[in-house]
C-alpha cells in the first residue's frame, strides 16, 4: 500500500487576490482579474487590459534590500509559499525537513529582470548588469530562493515545474499529487 500525500498548506498570489481566501472568494463571485494594464507605459501597444496582480507590496513579505534582488515573479511565489507555510501550521524541524516538500509553478522565469539587463548592459555596460540576473530568470529559482529564505533545512524535498512539465503531469493539483508521490515524499506544502 502507497503512503499517503497530504497537502497541508496552500498559497497563492494571482490577479484574483493577494491569498487563497481572496481568491477564492472572487472566483465564486464572478470577479475578473483583468483590468488595465499598469505595470508598463502600454501607450504602442493596441491591447490595454491584462491579468495583473494588483497591491502586492513586497516588502510585507520580505525586506526591502531583497526586494531589490528578487524578480516580481519570485516576490509573489516567495508571499504564496509564506502563506502556505502559515496555512500548514507545520513547524520545519531538523527532524522532519526530510520529509517535507514544495511544488511550485511557474511558466517563465523573470522576463523584466532580463529587459533591464539587456537595456542596462546597452547603456551602461556589462559591469552595470545586476550580478543577481540569472537567479531572477530561472523560474525554478524562485523555489529555490524560498526555501532558503523560510531557512527549510538540507534534505527537504522540492519540485520546481515549468510550464512543460506541468501538462505532462497533467496539471497542479492532481499532476503535482502524482509528482510528489513518485519522488517518494510524504508530506507537503
Amino acid at each position: 500500500m502507497q503512503e499517503r500525500i497530504v497537502i497541508t498548506g496552500m498559497g497563492t498570489v494571482n490577479p484574483l487576490g493577494l491569498n487563497v481566501s481572496e481568491s477564492w472568494k472572487n472566483v465564486t463571485n464572478g470577479v475578473s482579474g483583468v483590468g488595465p494594464i499598469t505595470l508598463f507605459n502600454d501607450s504602442d501597444l493596441q491591447v490595454h487590459i491584462a491579468c495583473e496582480v494588483k497591491d502586492f507590496v513586497p516588502e510585507q513579505f520580505m525586506e526591502a534590500k531583497e526586494t531589490r534582488r528578487r524578480d516580481r515573479f519570485e516576490q509573489l511565489s516567495t508571499a504564496a509559499v509564506q502563506e502556505a507555510i502559515e496555512n500548514s501550521g507545520l513547524e520545519i524541524t531538523e527532524a522532519n525537513a526530510a520529509r517535507v516538500g514544495a511544488i511550485i509553478s511557474s511558466a517563465i522565469g523573470g522576463l523584466k529582470s532580463l529587459q533591464d539587463a539587456v537595456i542596462t548592459n546597452h547603456t551602461e555596460g556589462p559591469r552595470r548588469v545586476s550580478p543577481f540576473l540569472i537567479p531572477m530568470l530561472m523560474s525554478n529559482g524562485t523555489l529555490l530562493l524560498s526555501g532558503l529564505r523560510l531557512r527549510f533545512r538540507r534534505g527537504w524535498d522540492r519540485h520546481g515545474l515549468d510550464d512543460a512539465q506541468i501538462r505532462y503531469a497533467g496539471c497542479l493539483p492532481g499532476g503535482g499529487f502524482r509528482v510528489y508521490r513518485h519522488a517518494g515524499g510524504c508530506g507537503g506544502l
